[in-house]
């Protein structure tokens, strides 16, 4: 059986003058087999200038994706935020596309065995290399705490798609120079000039981007928090909250205190689902979604849902505790407060500590800084500051939040 019959007619330099009118190839880039890669400038200048070219473009599609989930799952952002957010994703990835089309580009030339000498090679390189290049950001997504909801996946699906589309045609376009010599023509998926287009394409994405943020710009104050009116009184209320304490965990433990199951908080994570219990209100009005942020260069908002997986917002941005500014509705006791009602509040995330009028607040941070790093002690703590705090102050309203669940079963 016969190897594969290729057209001979066309020369290399002919094919080398097609594929520079189209953007494809540089100089001396042809020259890599006959060019020794660790003494030959003009080699590292040629794999240099394709590998920047191929990183650029590779990097305007990859920054896409993650973006636009950001901006789902944090929304609102402002447009500086979202430039911000947008540009630091785009470096990353332009890196580690940089180092990888170099790295495959070298592989290529010192392991002359590995031959690209078909169209079907060169596709079934470039199909693996945008596999290795999307893998990271599928590894990124699935480093949120909570599922995507349905507009999340839609859209994130369907711009990694993208991705992994244009990652493999640069990709191919990049290593394209290997095959000339064998193939004598240029593929079919080469014979229009793809640079330009796929540039214009991505930048037309990413404005696209900008458009929820102008859309959702905070024009409005935040609404006023809800009216309590209190009489006087000599009850004392306590409200003691324990992570992890559910009614089946409680009603074997307490049988003669007549309890009833409470109805579950909405909220998809454990810091929303608490911010209602002290709100009264849910999620999509207190806007707490985290116990901590991520706060970009002068970014006006504190990203509250960010992949345990991102390593560019994590290293790169400043990480900030969440300070009670971040929520638009008081908790109850400091609607208690500021309506003249002594009040104590331990251990609640994003209050601070400090004495405001009648409120007595002791935050999380110093709790944890009197424990020291102890898990155990940390309970042992909050209780603590809570009994002192009703000593001192005598409220009428006092609450603790209890942060393991092994305060019910072994202590209670």
């Amino acid at each position: 059986m016969s190897g594969p019959h290729y057209d001979t007619s066309v020369s290399v330099d002919e094919i080398r003058a097609q594929l520079r009118e189209r953007g494809y190839l540089t100089h001396g880039i042809e020259r890599w087999f006959a060019l020794d890669p660790w003494s030959s400038r003009a080699f590292w200048a040629e794999l240099t200038i394709v590998a920047l070219k191929a990183a650029a473009v590779i990097a305007l599609f990859g920054a896409l994706p993650p973006a636009a989930i950001m901006l789902v799952r944090n929304h609102p952002l402002t447009a500086l935020e979202t430039l911000e957010l947008t540009a630091l994703y785009f470096a990353a990835g332009f890196v580690i596309a940089f180092l990888f089309v170099v790295a495959i580009a070298l592989v290529l030339k010192l392991r002359p065995e590995i031959a690209v000498d078909t169209p079907r090679t060169l596709l079934a390189i470039s199909i693996a290399a945008a596999v290795a290049l999307t893998l990271p950001i599928a590894m990124w997504w699935y480093g949120f705490d909570t599922p995507p909801p349905l507009v999340e996946l839609a859209c994130g699906f369907a711009l990694v798609l993208v991705f992994f589309l244009i990652a493999t045609i640069v990709i191919s376009a990049a290593l394209l120079s290997f095959s000339i010599y064998e193939l004598h023509r240029v593929p079919a998926i080469h014979r229009k000039p793809r640079t330009v287009p796929l540039t214009i394409a991505a930048a037309l994405l990413m404005a696209l981007l900008f458009l929820p943020a102008y859309a959702a710009q905070e024009k409005r104050a935040a609404p006023a928090p809800i009216q309590v009116v209190t009489t006087p009184t000599q009850r004392r209320v306590a409200l003691i909250a324990v992570d992890g304490l559910t009614f089946e965990i409680l009603q074997p433990r307490m049988p003669f205190a007549g309890l009833a199951a409470a109805p579950r908080m909405a909220g998809e994570s454990t810091t929303e689902r608490w911010a209602s219990v002290g709100t009264g209100v849910p999620t999509p009005i207190h806007g707490v979604r985290a116990v901590d942020g991520i706060r970009l260069a002068r970014g006006r908002h504190l990203i509250q849902s960010v992949s345990r997986n991102d390593v560019v917002l994590r290293h790169l941005a400043t990480r900030e505790p969440l300070p009670p500014t971040v929520r638009r509705r008081d908790y109850v006791w400091e609607i208690f407060a500021a309506r003249g009602l002594p009040s104590v509040a331990v251990n609640w995330w994003t209050s601070e500590s400090g004495r405001f009028g009648v409120l007595d607040s002791i935050g999380q941070a110093t709790i944890f800084a009197a424990a020291r790093g102890d898990a155990e002690k940390v309970d042992e703590t909050a209780k603590k500051r809570f009994f002192e705090a009703i000593d001192r102050d005598h409220p009428q309203f006092a609450t603790v939040y209890l942060p393991a669940l092994d305060v019910v079963l072994n202590r209670l």
